[in-house]
Formats: structure tokens, C-alpha cells, sequence
């Protein structure tokens, strides 16, 4: 019984350092990438001050310029939380008055909810518009402006 509880107290002590070398060596080269950048470390309470990577983040940013935001909402834009496709036809007439439309189908079960982007799409073909994404369940239904629509033409 002696030995157990000896074995069980040795298996305590050791159980921080074992897991914290674990650890280390689970994401040695992240610890590694981030020890190079190690400018002061101090002691018990423990503080530690990096080397910026502005360089670095400079040329990534040089090199993979942002990208263009996705499509947003203009102030004239008229927005339409649609529950099922019988509602559709509040911004079909909306959107064939030449107002810009942005719909939500969150709320809406997933069949209605491709009954009413299948409108959508219908209904800005039509138009000769364009049908964005904005988020996750929201569509921005546009019509396209003079310079626009001469880059659709065919022929």
C-alpha cells in the first residue's frame, strides 16, 4: 500500500511538467517562431515584450493586398424580411419600380426560404439586375446601371 500512495504522490508531482512539456512540444514550432521575437522576459510575476513584425506584415499585405468588401446596401435600398414565398411579392413589385432590394430569409424554413431566392433569381433576370450575396441569408437584389449593363450584352 506504501507504494502506491508513493507512485500516486510521484504521479502529482510530475503531472504539471509532463503536460507542459507535451505542450511544448505539441506547438514547438509555433513557440519556436514566437521565441524569436522575444525582445525582454522578466521574472516570477512574468512579463515578456516582443519584436513588432511590421516588416513582415508590410510585405504580406504587399503582397495579398485586401480584397474589395463584399456587395453592400445603399441607403436607398430597401430591405425585406421574408417568410415565405406568399411575401415575395411585396419586393417583386418594390424591385420593379427600380428600387434596389435587400432581402433576409433567416426566419424562413429551409424550402421556403429556396422558393423565395429562386424568385429572387428569377426576378432579376428578368430585370437584367444582379443577385448578391451579402451574408449567410441575406441577398442584395440590384439593377444594373447604364455601364454596367453594356458589359452584359452578347455580340
Amino acid at each position: 500500500m506504501r507504494i502506491a500512495e508513493l507512485v500516486l504522490d510521484f504521479v502529482n508531482v510530475l503531472a504539471w511538467p509532463i503536460l507542459v512539456l507535451v505542450v511544448l512540444l505539441v506547438f514547438r514550432s509555433q513557440v519556436r517562431a514566437l521565441a524569436a521575437r522575444l525582445a525582454s522576459f522578466s521574472g516570477p510575476g512574468v512579463s515578456a515584450t516582443f519584436h513588432e513584425a511590421s516588416k513582415e506584415a508590410a510585405a504580406l499585405v504587399k503582397e495579398n493586398p485586401p480584397t474589395k468588401p463584399g456587395p453592400q446596401p445603399s441607403r436607398s435600398t430597401r430591405r425585406y424580411e421574408v417568410t415565405s414565398l406568399s411575401e415575395s411579392a411585396l419586393f417583386g413589385h418594390a424591385f420593379r419600380s427600380g428600387r434596389d432590394i435587400e432581402i433576409d430569409v433567416a426566419q424562413a424554413s429551409l424550402s421556403e426560404g429556396l422558393k423565395i431566392i429562386s424568385f429572387a433569381s428569377g426576378l432579376v433576370f428578368g430585370a437584367k439586375g444582379s443577385l448578391e450575396r451579402v451574408s449567410d441569408k441575406r441577398l442584395l437584389l440590384r439593377h444594373l446601371g447604364p455601364s454596367d449593363d453594356e458589359s452584359t450584352k452578347v455580340g
